[in-house]
Parts: structure tokens; sequence; C-alpha cells
């Protein structure tokens, strides 16, 4: 229900929602299946049957996705097999947004920051991606079609009003995922500037005016954003779900101990190497079907080292993130980041200095619902561009001190070469 006393002050509706999300419909629009996330790890059966037809360079080339079993193309084809009357039957293969969209104004439509994280779109010529349907033996017309994030795609119809408590008639705007939400909010529209989400996964990524994919390898994910913009860098699977697998395993008493077992750590001898890839990573060096490793363990370490080394991992992730921007050319000035991992001073010391690059926290208790807000305000005319709106509406940032610590770049030099021998290379073919 709308809060009490501001029903009247709404002028519009953005949504937002995570990625990868699936859910077959039949042609009443009832689900014939539940809503597939993320955490769907059932493709992975059937990744290596995929494997020898995918192609990975020139699809990754095309999507800007690399190899990762839960994409929708990998999600159809393990359907394919496991069930392959649901979408040969189904009317259409929709996301938690594009459904909650149907159910709001009756209009069936997807937006480009949804529809190129599926491996199915082609990111220049913004449509669905000819070979990646045939893989996925699925008809296009089952998909729905991609429109701007910013369109204003249907009004709220009497149903839906009523349930809400608001006026039939609000515009319903598509707005774009969660995590660009939050980018937005963050500032990702100010040149130089990169983003860091940081909760159960994390995400880092900048705004750049053309797609661009990575020339040595897949390490970059780049989705389409708004019109004439891309978002590029890459997710993190392990970050905050790391930290909360260590407060479960070693009975930690919350995030606070955890920071102070950390510290406290640091002073001390050196700590093991912590891989923290506990769910896979996306990541084509390591995989979405690795696994968590623990290098250099003696007897004398005890939970504060293993508190820092799962810090210092995810915030190791993010490092290759970083590089992988700079041997493509995105030069990242500045770094602003939210999320609840943001909570956590003495982490995010510890990202800043590994980035080696000025490093600030949002103020904003809830950055992705002041990027809603930008979209929401530019659909409606009031502000001419989303520039303008950003600048108008995202909060200040404070700094974070950086640490002096000559040992970080020799422990992430050995923890660049364990990846190497850990986890094997995915090949690449063309």
């Amino acid at each position: 229900m709308a809060a009490r006393g501001r029903e009247n002050s709404i002028s519009a509706i953005v949504l937002s929602g995570y990625q990868m999300g699936m859910m077959a419909v039949d042609n009443r629009m009832r689900p014939m299946t539940g809503m597939a996330t993320i955490l769907d790890t059932r493709p992975g059966e059937t990744l290596s049957t995929l494997e020898p037809h995918l192609h990975r360079l020139g699809i990754y080339r095309r999507t800007g996705c690399p190899p990762f079993a839960q994409y929708q193309l990998a999600r159809l084809w393990w359907m394919n097999q496991a069930n392959p009357n649901i979408v040969r039957k189904c009317r259409f293969l929709l996301g938690i947004k594009e459904y909650i969209a149907w159910k709001l104004c009756g209009e069936i439509a997807t937006e480009p920051s949804l529809a190129s994280a599926t491996q199915m779109m082609d990111i220049r010529k913004m449509k669905w991606d000819e070979k990646a349907l045939e893989l996925a033996q699925v008809d296009g017309r089952k998909l729905p079609p991609i429109g701007r994030s910013d369109q204003i795609l249907g009004h709220l119809g009497k149903s839906a009003s009523r349930e809400m408590g608001l006026s039939a008639g609000i515009p319903v705007i598509p707005g774009v995922y969660d995590g660009g939400a939050l980018a937005l909010g963050l500032g990702v529209l100010e040149r130089g500037t990169g983003v860091i989400n940081l909760g159960t996964s994390a995400m880092y990524r900048i705004c750049v005016d053309s797609p661009i994919t990575d020339k040595s390898g897949m390490r970059l994910q780049t989705y389409a954003f708004l019109p004439g913009l891309w978002l590029t860098g890459a997710g993190v699977n392990n970050a905050g779900i790391a930290v909360e697998w260590f407060l479960k395993t070693f009975g930690v008493n919350g995030h606070n101990q955890m920071e102070e077992m950390a510290r406290l750590a640091r002073r001390g001898p050196e700590v093991p190497l912590m891989f923290p890839y506990l769910t896979g990573e996306r990541d084509p060096r390591i995989g979405s079907t690795a696994r968590g490793v623990i290098a250099g363990l003696r007897t004398d370490h005890d939970r504060g080292a293993l508190a820092l080394a799962t810090l210092e991992g995810a915030a190791f992730s993010l490092r290759f993130i970083h590089e992988a921007l700079r041997d493509n050319g995105v030069s990242v000035r500045n770094i602003v980041s939210g999320g609840g991992g943001t909570r956590m001073k003495f982490w995010m010391g510890l990202i800043a200095s590994i980035l080696r690059r000025p490093f600030a926290v949002s103020r904003s208790s809830q950055p992705g619902l002041v990027g809603c807000g930008i979209i929401g305000f530019k659909a409606i005319g009031e502000y001419p561009d989303f520039k303008t709106a950003s600048r108008h509406m995202v909060g200040p940032a404070s700094g974070v001190p950086c640490f002096r610590d000559g040992r970080m770049e020799n422990r992430f030099a050995r923890y660049r070469a364990g990846l190497a021998d850990i986890y094997p290379k995915l090949p690449i073919s063309a």
C-alpha cells in the first residue's frame, strides 16, 4: 500500500529488479514455473554440453557476457533438456520486473539493462541475437520486446491501483536493473567515476559511451544501460556472502567483531590467502563451478587471520576488475561505493588501499531509489536529460582513508599467482 497521505504526490512508478531472473508463462499469463534467479545452479549441470556449441569469444563479443551458467542462455539450454515442453508451450519467458510491469499496466516489454544480462542480446545492435536464439531453441517472439528504460510503458490499471492504494493512470516506467539504479544514484554519469556496490555480491562498473569487451580475455561484462550508454566492469559473486560464511562458521558475533579481529591481525605476521569463491565466480578464469580455497594456513593462524584473509579476498577480486578496465583503456579517476557492506569501515579502507584510487562512500542510505528517481524525473520531463537530473539528485559522499602497508602489493602478487595455479583457465574459442 502507498504511504497514507502521500498517494496524490506520486507522479510515476519506476521499476527495478535483479538480472538473470526467468519465469515461463502461458497464453493467459499464468506462471508455468517458479521465478529462477542467479542462485539457481541447475543450469551448471548441462553447461559442459552447451560449451562445444557456444563459440565463446564470438558470443562474448556480441553480447558482452562471458561464459556463466546463470545467464538465460544456459538456463534455456538446461530447460530444453530437463523439461522441453515448457519452452515449447510457453507464451513468454519473463524476468520478475517484466512480469510485474505486465501486472501494473498490461504491457509486455523489457529494457536493455535486463535484456543484455541474458547472454542473448546483441549489445551493439540492441536486439535479440539470432545465434543465441538458435542455441536456446526459442522463438524470439517468446522474449519481450526491448524498449527504452525511460519510456512510459503504460499507465497503472484499475486493479493494480486498488491493490496499491494509488490513483489509476499513473505512468509506469521500466527503469533499469537494481545495480544500474544504484550506479546512477552513486553518480556513475560523472566522467571517470567508477562505482562499487558492496552487498551479498559486489559489482564494480563505470559508464562508457560505446560497448567495450575485453581485448585479452573475457574479464569484463558489458551491459547496455541508458540510451547511448553502457556499463562495463564486472560482478563479484562472493563478497558479503563470504563475510556471512565467516561469521557463521567461526561463531563471530557480527561485523564489528570481525573487523576488530582483522584489524589486529593486520599488525601481526603474514596471514593466509583466502580465495573466497564459495559459490563460483563470473570471472571465466575461475568459473561458475569453482570452490573456495584457503592457502598457506598454519597452526599459529587464528580466526583473526582468517577474517583478514576473507576481507582481502573480496577486495583482490575487485582489483582484478580494476586492472581489466585499465587494460582496455578505461580510466577510473575516482570511486564511489554504496550498499550494506560500506558500513564496515575497516573493509572500505582495505579496498581503497588495494585499488589505489580516491575512494568515497555515499551518504545516501538508498542510492538505488535515487537512481530510479533520476530515470523517473527525466522520463516525465522534470529534467531535460539524465546528467542534469543526476547533478541535482545525487548526494555527497565521504572520503575513505587508505592504509599504508607495503606488504599489500606483495600479497596481491601472490594472490594473482595462486589464482593461476588453483583455478584452471577456461579455453577461449573464436
